[in-house]
Parts: C-alpha cells; structure tokens; sequence
C-alpha cells in the first residue's frame, strides 16, 4: 500500500486561497480518515497476531480498508456486523463485496446480540487475535 502520496493542493475560491490536503489519493483502499486511523497497521503490521477482527456496519469503508490490509500482510480478517438484509446477503455489493473479495469472514449478529458481542470481543483481544475498535 502506498501511502506517502498526500499532496497539498492550493485552490482560490471565493476570494480566498485555500489549501486542501489530498488524503484520497493514498490508495485506492486505504484512503481519507481510514488512512490516517490504520496507518500504524499499515506500517508495522498488526503485532504478530494471526487475525484481525473488527465490527459495524455491512457497507462500513473501515471495513473495507482493514480487508485490504489483512490481506496486503496475509491476516486473517473476521468482521462482525448486524444481520444483513436479505437483498445485500443474496447479492453483496459495494465495500462489502470488495471487502468479501479480499477473503473477509464476516459474522452476522442479530441485532439484540450484537451490542454485548461487541463488549465480548473489545475484551477478546491476544496475542493471536487483534481487535480493531471501529469508532
């Protein structure tokens, strides 16, 4: 993943000029805030640990980005998400098709579980299994 292609760009509007910093042409998966979050991760690895496990929503692009790192650094990657509709389950599309392509496990909870799943798997982190916090 390359993610030392941040660029400033100056702009004029309205009158004043205006300096944006280019985060969404790191990488195509790894981009914006997500980048700025994982960038550890992306650098160093996640700490020996086998697998990556994280949690949230079906379309989540942290979701995403941390598919594309586990498999960048051959991780296994579980993400744990509410039951899915039935028209995303049947036919996956956006960020979880492509996290799904990049060999994410994802774990359907129902949505009176999911809450106390998650606590249950903040707590869970070892030296085998890393919990990314998805806030």
């Amino acid at each position: 993943m390359k993610l030392d292609n941040s660029p400033v760009t100056e702009l004029f509007f309205l009158g004043k000029n205006w300096f944006i910093k280019r985060d969404d042409l790191l990488d195509e998966a790894l981009n914006g805030n997500k980048a700025r979050k994982l960038y550890k991760f992306a650098k160093e690895g996640f700490g020996g640990a086998k697998s990556v496990i994280s949690y949230g929503g079906a379309q989540s692009n942290a979701m995403y980005s941390i598919s594309a790192l586990a498999k960048a650094q051959g991780v296994e990657f579980v993400y744990y998400a509410k039951k899915l509709p039935s028209l995303l389950a049947n036919s996956p599309s956006g960020n979880l098709k492509a996290a799904l392509a990049n060999g994410m496990r994802l774990v359907e909870i129902e949505y009176a579980e999911f809450d106390a799943t998650v606590d249950a798997l903040l707590l869970s982190s070892t030296q085998e299994s890393f919990v990314i916090r998805s806030e």
